[in-house]
């Protein structure tokens, strides 16, 4: 093998080394830290992922609670989107425990950020709202929306097949919770 074909080989295969997978954008070069309403994180198995499939950039305009938000994607500033997060189920209503704090924890993550919405195999449920990953790039890394709030014992994990892409960190993020005897799964008052 000649120098020049050694050079356009290594060259080749160098640029294509990650061309088998798809990944999400890289998190911006100057990443927002989040209030979130937690010590500081530690790495583990729910900050140690990252979104694998395509995304897409929204800022959130409204939390309306713990599991649903309002977006204008990237691109779109006319139009809003509900998105329901995808593998965990907060409490819907004022008058069910713990409302207004999964919804104020979920306010504090992402409220008017820019995150990374990532579906899944459904596109919507059957009212209509986007079901997404939120993704929240931070510090050269990702904070998964979803997981945090099961994390913070806010919400429940729950798995919606087909929908099952990152059941696996928010089942650990719910062990973790009741382990910590956090939010819903606080031990009772003797």
């Amino acid at each position: 093998m000649t120098f020049g074909r050694f050079l356009l080989a290594a060259l080749l295969v160098s640029g294509c080394a990650g061309l088998g997978t798809t990944t999400a954008p890289p998190a911006p070069s100057v990443a927002r830290p989040i209030a979130t309403p937690t010590a500081q994180r530690t790495p583990g198995p729910l900050t140690d992922v990252a979104p694998i499939g395509v995304t897409e950039m929204a800022v959130v305009t409204f939390v309306i609670d713990g599991d649903t938000v309002r977006v204008k994607k990237n691109g779109d500033e006319f139009n809003e989107y509900t998105v329901r997060y995808i593998g965990m189920d907060a409490p819907e209503r004022e008058s069910e425990p713990l409302w207004e704090e999964s919804t104020d924890a979920n306010e504090d993550l992402v409220l008017g950020k820019e995150v990374f919405l990532e579906p899944d195999v459904s596109d919507t449920d059957q009212h209509g709202r986007l079901l997404r990953h939120v993704w929240i790039p931070l510090d050269g890394g990702w904070v998964n929306a979803n997981a945090e709030i099961v994390r913070l014992g806010l919400a429940e994990a729950r798995s919606y097949p087909p929908d099952v892409l990152w059941d696996a960190i928010y089942a650990a993020a719910e062990s973790e919770a009741r382990a910590a005897d956090r939010g819903i799964w606080a031990a009772p008052s003797r």
